[in-house]
C-alpha cells in the first residue's frame, strides 16, 4: 500500500501529526528568525486543530543549540501547550542531537499534567498522568508508552538521539551502532491490537542530508538501517531536513528552511491508523516562513533584477564579473536589498588564484591595498580603503 495518500476521516482510527527539526532559536548568518518561527509554530498548531489530531509526535532537534535563549525556550513551552490544547491531544517529544536532554526535560513533570511527554534519554520511564484525558497514556515501560482513545491504542517506542556518551552502555561497545539502536528500541508494548510506532532522532542509511547540516554522520558509521523498524507500522523520524522516506521510516523534514541548499518544501505528516497500520497519510505544507533562494547573475543589472523578483525571500547571490564590484555597486546592492544575506563575487582573477606572501610589517592600509590588488589585479578605490579603515577603527574601540 502506498502511504502517501489523502487522509480520509475514519472514526475508529487515531489521527497523528508527525513533525521534526524545529531548531527554535536558529539564526541565518546572524539574522534572527524567531518571529518567523513563532508564525510557523502557530501554523503547526492550527493544522493540529483543523485536522482534529489526537497525538502529536515531535522527533527531536527542538532547539538549535544546547543552551537556547529564553525566547526560544518560551516559544517551545507555548507551542507544546498550544498543541496539547488543554490536554485534548497528547504530545510526545524526543531529544535530538542539538538538544540538551536535561534542559529539554526540565519541565517534564509539569508537562505531564498537560498530556505532554518529553524524553531525553533512551529507556526513560514515565509515570502515567492521574488526569483522565480523552487521549491518555495507559501503559508505560522503559522507553515506551501506550496511548488510548475510545478503545483504539497507539504504542510508541521512544528513541531520543542515541550516542555513546548519552545512552549506550560500555558493555555494548563491541556492537555496531545499528545493533545498539535495535537493542535500545523497546517494542515490548507493541501488540496486534495497537498501532505500533517508533519516534526517534536518527540518521537512516541512504538518507540525503543538506550540506549545511552540521553533525550529520558521514560514511554510515552512525547510520541505522530501515530494517531496524521492521516491528513498527510507522517510524516517525527526525534529523534530516529534507522530506524523504525508506520503507516505513519517514522524515517530514524541518519546519522551515535553515540553509540555502535546502528546498522550500516544508511541512508535517498527517496520519490515520489503527491496529491494521497506517491507513492514510498526507503531507501538510507549512508556509509561514520566508523562503531561501540561491541566485546567480553575470552583471550588476541582472543581480538587481533577480533580487527584485525575489523580494521577500532571503537571498544568496553569486555574481560573476570580469572585474571586482566597485564600492558604490556593492553599497547599492546591500542598501536596496536588505535581505541579501550572502554576496559571493567571482571574478576572472579570483578563479585564477594566486600566491600570497608574508606582509607582516605593512600598515593596515598597506595590507588591505596589497590584499585587494592581489585578489583583483588592481588597487582598490580610495573610498573603499577609507571605509575599511573606518570599520577597522570601530572594531578596535
Amino acid at each position: 500500500m502506498t502511504l502517501e495518500s489523502d487522509c480520509r476521516h475514519c472514526e475508529e482510527n487515531m489521527k497523528l501529526l508527525h513533525t521534526a527539526d524545529w531548531h527554535l532559536g536558529k539564526k541565518l548568518e546572524g539574522r534572527d528568525r524567531l518571529e518567523e518561527q513563532k508564525q510557523v509554530m502557530r501554523e503547526l498548531c492550527e493544522l493540529a486543530e483543523r485536522h482534529d489530531v489526537d497525538l502529536v509526535l515531535a522527533a527531536g532537534d527542538i532547539f538549535d543549540v544546547y543552551t537556547p535563549g529564553a525566547a526560544a525556550e518560551e516559544l517551545f513551552y507555548d507551542s507544546v501547550l498550544a498543541l496539547s490544547a488543554g490536554g485534548r491531544r497528547a504530545v510526545v517529544v524526543v531529544a535530538g542531537n542539538h538538544d540538551d536532554p536535561q534542559r529539554l526535560c526540565a519541565a517534564r513533570d509539569l508537562a505531564k499534567r498537560h498530556n505532554i511527554f518529553i524524553s531525553g534519554g533512551c529507556r526513560d520511564l514515565f509515570e502515567l498522568p492521574e488526569r483522565n484525558f480523552a487521549v491518555r497514556a495507559v501503559e508505560a515501560a522503559p522507553g515506551a508508552l501506550v496511548f488510548e482513545k475510545d478503545g483504539e491504542r497507539a504504542a510508541v517506542a521512544l528513541l531520543p538521539y542515541p550516542s555513546d556518551d548519552r545512552s549506550f552502555a560500555v558493555a555494548e561497545k563491541e556492537l555496531s551502532y545499528d545493533e545498539k539502536v535495535q537493542r535500545w528500541l523497546n517494542t515490548e508494548l507493541f501488540g496486534p491490537e495497537s498501532l505500533n510506532l517508533a519516534l526517534g532522532h536518527l540518521f537512516l542509511a541512504g538518507s540525503k542530508a543538506e550540506s549545511g547540516q552540521r553533525e550529520i554522520e558521514a560514511g554510515g558509521a552512525k547510520a541505522v538501517s530501515a530494517g531496524t523498524f521492521s516491528a513498527c507500522h510507522y517510524a516517525a523520524l527526525g534529523h534530516i531536513h529534507r522530506r524523504q522516506h525508506a520503507k516505513n521510516a519517514y522524515y517530514p523534514g524541518s519546519i522551515m528552511p535553515y540553509h540555502f541548499d535546502e528546498d522550500n518544501d516544508k511541512g508535517v505528516y498527517l496520519l490515520e491508523g489503527g491496529k491494521n497500520g497506517i491507513e492514510a497519510q498526507t503531507f501538510l505544507p507549512l508556509t509561514a516562513y520566508r523562503p531561501l533562494v540561491r541566485l546567480s547573475a553575470e552583471s550588476v543589472e541582472q543581480a538587481h533584477a533577480l533580487l527584485a523578483e525575489n523580494a521577500g525571500s532571503y537571498a544568496e547571490l553569486t555574481l560573476k564579473l570580469p572585474r571586482p564590484l566597485t564600492f558604490a555597486e556593492n553599497k547599492a546592492l546591500r542598501q536596496s536589498y536588505p535581505d541579501l544575506i550572502t554576496l559571493r563575487l567571482v571574478t576572472e582573477s579570483s578563479e585564477a588564484g594566486g600566491v600570497f606572501t608574508s606582509r607582516k610589517k605593512l600598515t593596515p592600509r598597506e595590507l588591505f591595498e596589497a590584499f585587494y590588488e592581489q585578489r583583483y589585479s588592481h588597487p582598490p578605490e580610495g573610498e573603499l580603503t577609507e571605509e575599511f579603515l573606518r570599520l577597522l577603527e570601530e572594531e578596535s574601540l
